[in-house]
């Protein structure tokens, strides 16, 4: 049995009082945790109570139908009843000999399929953390789940849902293994060293074509300011010869939409017409 100290947010095996290591704490250790040390600390300290008041609120829903007063926990019934999910487990505790943790749901889709999800307040979606965090549970869980997905409430409350690639389980293994015999994990290279030694020199080449190119161009520009006021001065329209052809083409207003400001006082009619590509 695994016991859980809230003050001290540290849980304990009571069969053997040996103290185990949070998921949070275990991706915070081997460098798959993101580092907020550059935050202040007040800003951090009011967004983990605005966090904790929502996780709350929606594991009192999901337990015993309580219903809160944050926006939050009202975008999340009305996904939960549109998308007619059924909440399979909540604030779940799950571990093994080395970590445990409190995953935040498990839900039921309605052709039996679960869901794994967790709930975040934060200013942007950590998705490689949430991945490795959503991943960790599944593998204590110990079933099989087909959606990893991450709630993302913003600072208005509103809803956005987003699917995750989850990690392989032989690299969730090998984490684990690496925690078992005091070894930092390693993610695995994307590429061999050669091919990053080739990619570095690609890169490299084009940084230096990038700044022929910007040197080339400062000359080129200054020419044509030069023929465009000798075109003006003398009202030519157009000249040409076997090499090149030059046209003078009177200014022209253009109307756009100013979608900074569209965002700010209209973001509903903003978000209605966008599209991620």
């Amino acid at each position: 049995m695994i016991i859980f100290d809230k003050e001290k947010h540290s849980y304990t095996d009571s069969e053997n009082g040996k103290v185990l290591i949070s998921v949070t704490q275990l991706l915070r250790k081997h460098n798959l945790a993101p580092d907020f040390s550059n935050v202040p600390e007040d800003v951090l300290k009011a967004k983990a109570e605005r966090g904790t008041l929502i996780h709350e609120e929606i594991e009192n829903y999901n337990k015993s139908g309580d219903i809160g007063f944050t926006e939050e926990l009202g975008s999340y019934i009305d996904y939960i009843n549109e998308n007619k999910l059924k909440v399979k487990e909540c604030e779940l505790l799950v571990g093994n000999d080395i970590v445990v943790g409190r995953l935040d749901q498990i839900l039921e889709t309605e052709d039996g399929k679960l869901i794994i999800a967790d709930n975040k307040t934060t200013a942007k979606i950590e998705k490689d953390y949430v991945s490795w965090q959503l991943s960790v549970y599944a593998y204590l869980y110990g079933k099989k789940i087909s959606y990893y997905q991450v709630f993302h409430f913003d600072a208005d409350g509103k809803l956005k849902v987003v699917n995750l690639k989850p990690k392989p389980k032989k690299e969730i293994e090998k984490l684990l293994d690496c925690e078992r015999r005091g070894e930092l994990y390693k993610q695995p290279l994307v590429a061999s060293e050669t091919d990053l030694a080739k990619l570095y020199d690609l890169e490299d080449t084009i940084k230096r074509y990038e700044l022929m190119k910007k040197e080339v161009e400062e000359k080129r520009d200054s020419l044509r300011e030069k023929l465009l006021k000798a075109m003006e001065d003398n009202s030519i329209r157009s000249f040409e010869n076997e090499r090149i052809k030059v046209s003078y083409v009177d200014p022209i207003k253009r109307t756009s939409i100013d979608s900074t400001r569209l965002k700010k006082e209209l973001p509903e009619i903003a978000e209605k017409y966008s599209k991620e590509t």
